[in-house]
């Protein structure tokens, strides 16, 4: 079973909905679990209390203002992962949607990404990590064995959980296919942090670089 864990604030009821039901519509069915994060411990913790209650083999995280781009995209990236069985992680591709789900450019980078690196592993990192951040399927054993998501940090949770993946010794595989509809809104994180609001964006950096010396300065363990 794949578990669907979804974190949220609350403050987007219809949005959280419309995840949901994307959700719920998924063929075969899966475990939906929505983590609301009352005392507002953030995104890590609101995270990890949602896996710990999940009862999948693989595990999802999808934002309550995304949803997904049809009723048969986890099967199809469980599907992959099954047919790899080397790799611990799929990863896909998002598209972009307006507030209202409308059509908006999508970047081009993650499909160029993907197309070069169909499989990534800690010692093919040579040109940084540019995976999304929505669209990833985890077997549950590896998200055990890298640990849960780093609750002391402000930023960039899933861009540490997934070095951390690597440099355990995970194998991601790209999946060419969008899976998810990331919505572009005013009151969205990225959306603040593209604007160039000063401290944000002056935070997000300094958390990226602490992140890369952390990796930078430890071996590898497998």
């Amino acid at each position: 079973m794949i578990s669907v864990l979804i974190p949220t604030t609350g403050h987007r009821p219809v949005l959280l909905a419309e995840a949901m039901a994307s959700a719920v519509a998924q063929v075969p069915a899966v475990d939906v679990v929505v983590e609301h994060d009352t005392w507002r411990t953030g995104l890590s913790a609101t995270v990890n209390r949602a896996a710990r209650v999940a009862r999948g083999d693989y595990l999802t995280i999808l934002s309550d203002d995304d949803y997904y781009l049809g009723p048969t995209v986890l099967q199809t990236l469980r599907d992959a992962l099954d047919a790899h069985p080397a790799a611990g992680v799929a990863y896909s591709l998002p598209r972009y949607v307006d507030a209202d789900g409308g059509p908006r450019w999508t970047p081009t980078r993650p499909a160029a990404w993907l197309r070069a690196h169909p499989v990534v592993t800690w010692d093919s990192l040579v040109d940084g990590l540019h995976i999304h951040g929505i669209g990833l399927l985890y077997r549950r054993d590896w998200w055990e064995r890298a640990g849960q998501w780093d609750e002391s940090l402000p930023c960039c949770e899933e861009w540490e959980y997934h070095l951390r993946l690597l440099w355990r010794g995970c194998a991601f595989l790209g999946v060419p296919v969008e899976t998810v509809a990331y919505r572009v809104h005013p009151g969205q994180k990225s959306a603040r942090r593209s604007a160039g609001y000063g401290r944000r964006s002056v935070n997000r950096l300094a958390v990226r670089r602490q992140i890369r010396d952390r990796y930078a300065t430890m071996r590898r363990t497998a």
